[in-house]
């Protein structure tokens, strides 16, 4: 379990070699087997991940009610668990989620797939813990 502070960031180095950048007042929580069968990670808060690419072994976040399924990109999610907005961002690459069981892709180049009109673009970031510094830039969705 790493855990960062109200005021900290925190970058870790996934035994794979993904690199994640947690946000202030985030966790983030991996078992022993990762990598071996499945990357698979927990997250509360905000972090930045540049997932190492591995086709035969996707990397997967579970962050509240979303599921963000990738096997070599760099993005955002944001999901604390008193807030009541959850968001995405994409730096490069694609992105599919799993948002309250409706599935969908996010990519730099085209959007949000069209058959998820829950989710809209917005730039702004709102309701973030006090000290929260902004992630890197990108295609920014984000749910209500």
């Amino acid at each position: 379990n790493i855990v960062t502070a109200p005021g900290q960031t925190r970058e870790v180095t996934l035994p794979d070699g993904t690199i994640v950048t947690l946000n202030v007042a985030s966790s983030l929580k991996y078992n022993a087997r990762y990598g071996k069968e499945k990357r698979e990670v927990w997250l509360d808060g905000e972090a930045f991940f540049d997932v190492k690419s591995n086709a035969e072994c996707p990397f997967s976040i579970h962050s509240g009610i979303l599921d963000v399924n990738v096997t070599g990109t760099s993005f955002n999610v944001c999901s604390y668990p008193d807030g009541h907005q959850t968001s995405v961002t994409v730096k490069s690459g694609k992105v599919g989620m799993v948002y309250c069981a409706d599935r969908m892709t996010i990519s730099r180049e085209s959007g949000i797939s069209p058959e998820n009109q829950r989710l809209r673009k917005n730039r702004q970031s709102r309701n973030r813990p006090s000290g929260h510094r902004e992630q890197r830039p990108g295609i920014f969705f984000r749910h209500r």
